[in-house]
């Protein structure tokens, strides 16, 4: 029986592991800084539903681990994992999101002052947007956004966070 970790989860976890042994502490500038926000103990709301984030640094603090729990307004919980990166070569933010079904999407991502965009081709010409604005070191807030075959930006949720830790 074949394992259930999707090919492309595989190729995105020794991806990681790479970049992870590639990118020596002293290169930790102000870039890889920026993503210590994103560690810590956050809850949010978002639509009708909510979570926690538990949010740590890894790798000498070159990456931020979450671990998240999503309680939608009905149905199970979703347990999602997302590692926060920054690659110096393209002078890049990446987030990988590995998803309680196996699958892994990919975002490549920027911070302008206290906003960080990421974006995410979903491979059949849909493009996912999050925008989440740090409002404090201890709140936030984000919105997701989806753009269809390149027509206009629709924001499809809107969400506040607090980190409790």
């Amino acid at each position: 029986m074949p394992h259930p970790v999707s090919r492309n989860a595989a190729l995105a976890l020794v991806t990681l592991a790479l970049i992870i042994v590639a990118v020596p502490t002293e290169a930790q500038g102000p870039d890889v800084q920026r993503l210590h926000w994103f560690a810590g103990e956050w809850t949010y709301e978002v639509g009708d539903g909510g979570g926690t984030v538990v949010g740590r640094t890894l790798a000498s603090g070159r990456l931020v681990e979450w671990m998240e729990r999503y309680q939608p307004a009905s149905g199970d919980p979703l347990e999602i994992v997302h590692v926060f990166g920054y690659d110096p070569g393209s002078e890049a933010y990446y987030w990988h999101r590995y998803m309680p079904n196996g699958s892994v999407q990919i975002f490549g991502g920027w911070v302008d002052g206290k906003t960080w965009t990421f974006l995410h081709d979903d491979g059949t010409g849909t493009l996912y947007r999050l925008t989440a604005v740090e409002e404090s070191a201890t709140a936030g807030t984000f919105a997701w956004a989806r753009s269809v075959k390149g027509g206009a930006w629709e924001e499809t949720a809107r969400g506040q966070m607090t980190k409790v830790k």
